[in-house]
């Protein structure tokens, strides 16, 4: 049996490799015990945890390593350094303590940024995308077997990925390009409020969404106001998926995130791009629960990125 780790902006998700999936929202992961935690794989997995095999881990940007690598070979838990963009709760760093101080084998995936083999015009960006999306194009090139595609994960924020010949050559991070819900990069009335001091670069980009406030952007009251940030969202992300097609001119578009089970969104992208869309929904932990598989029976390179076991 096969696990997936998605450290995801709202929730931590479990998933096995035959696509069954459980998550804990991140205040309730900050506090779960790995007894409690194995008790929840059981219920939600069916599976035994003690013929777990392997755990593919993600966590938070994962721009410390560019490799694959056992849990136990990774300083900091494979950050550059703390901080950086978005909110701070405790439920991932806590479930990847558990699995770091227990003996279930399990391997951390890196994000995607300057030390990664990307294409080197796009180093300009220090950062790509954060370890999931790993999992997002793993899911897409063993479940579509597409080798040239753009990945754009719609959610909380939004980060898209390229893939050329079966390898990840680069992406837009989510402070780069289109917003998502709620976080979305820094424009000129938040940089000078950051510059006035009234709130944080951190903050600004927290509140950069096409909400542009924190309250449930789903269940907003007023309809013209929820439908035109509707249209901003599926515009924006279909200008960065126009983006990444001058690095991949005829690739396959996959769209992923809880807001890609939104139909009229997607409606929306199809008549901005002309073209076909395919709907994932949530498959991130899916994903690296078919990297731990692979790793496990010998995969040595996973979407241009080497695995060192």
């Amino acid at each position: 049996m096969f696990i997936g780790v998605d450290h995801g902006t709202r929730a931590i998700r479990f998933s096995s490799h035959d696509e069954k999936t459980f998550e804990l929202d991140r205040k309730k992961a900050s506090k779960i015990s790995f007894d409690e935690l194995l008790s929840f794989m059981q219920r939600c997995l069916s599976i035994d945890p003690s013929n777990i095999k392997l755990v593919a881990l993600t966590y938070s940007m994962g721009d410390g390593i560019h490799k694959i690598k056992r849990i136990e070979d990774v300083e900091n838990r494979g950050l550059l350094e703390d901080g950086g963009a978005g909110s701070y709760v405790g439920g991932g760093t806590h479930i990847y303590d558990l699995f770091r101080g227990h003996e279930i084998p399990t391997i951390v995936l890196p994000g995607i940024h300057r030390r990664s083999p990307i294409d080197p015009r796009l180093k300009v960006f220090s950062h790509h995308a954060s370890p999931e999306k790993i999992g997002d194009c793993y899911y897409v090139l063993k479940k579509f077997h597409s080798r040239n595609f753009i990945l754009c994960d719609v959610g909380a924020n939004t980060v898209s990925v390229g893939v050329k010949d079966g390898r990840i050559i680069g992406g837009l991070d989510a402070c780069l390009f289109s917003p998502g819900i709620y976080q979305g990069p820094l424009d000129l009335e938040a940089i000078r409020k950051i510059d006035r001091g009234e709130i944080s670069a951190n903050d600004a980009f927290g509140f950069g969404g096409v909400k542009k406030a924190p309250t449930n952007f789903l269940y907003v009251e007023n309809l013209d106001k929820k439908d035109l940030a509707f249209k901003s969202l599926s515009l924006l992300t279909a200008m960065e998926i126009s983006a990444m097609e001058v690095l991949l001119s005829d690739a396959d578009i996959f769209v992923c995130g809880f807001v890609s089970e939104n139909e009229k969104f997607i409606d929306e992208m199809k008549g901005l791009l002309k073209k076909d869309i395919t709907s994932l929904g949530d498959i991130a932990s899916v994903g690296c629960s078919l990297i731990a598989r692979d790793v496990f029976y010998g995969a040595r390179n996973i979407l241009g990125i080497e695995v060192e076991i």
